[in-house]
Parts: C-alpha cells; sequence; structure tokens
C-alpha cells in the first residue's frame, strides 16, 4: 500500500485526480478459494486508503460482487 499510497501523492502534487480501482474477484471456478481471498484482503486495504489520500475509489470487486454468481 505505501507505493500505492505514493502515487496518489504523486498524481495529487501534478495537481491531477488520482483514481483507483479495486481489484475483480477471479472466477471460482476457475481459481482456489484463496485467491478471492487474497483480493478481498487487498480490497479492504485500497478502499480506505483511498478515503484518507482523497481519491477517487472504483470500485470493481463489489460491482462484480453485486451481479451473483461469478462462473
Amino acid at each position: 500500500m505505501d507505493n500505492l499510497r505514493l502515487i496518489v501523492q504523486a498524481v495529487k502534487a501534478f495537481r491531477s485526480l488520482p483514481f483507483l480501482a479495486t481489484i475483480p474477484p477471479a472466477n471460482p471456478a476457475l481459481n482456489p478459494e484463496s485467491r478471492n481471498k487474497w483480493v478481498a484482503d487487498v480490497n479492504n486495504l485500497v478502499r480506505p486508503m483511498a478515503r484518507e489520500q482523497g481519491a477517487f475509489l472504483v470500485d470493481v470487486e463489489k460491482s462484480f460482487l453485486g451481479q451473483g454468481d461469478l462462473t
């Protein structure tokens, strides 16, 4: 997260608008359960960091999970 935070700060220093996106979930039929656990863990770090840094958040994971079955 430190490097992502630095990128957001650099974007803001250039007077631009930082956008961050969450990682989309993997197809559970093609990936081990641990993959989506990792995705959720990382996204749970990205969301608060985006808020703290004033970055726009595109919550791709939330949109995918809202669709239901990912297979």
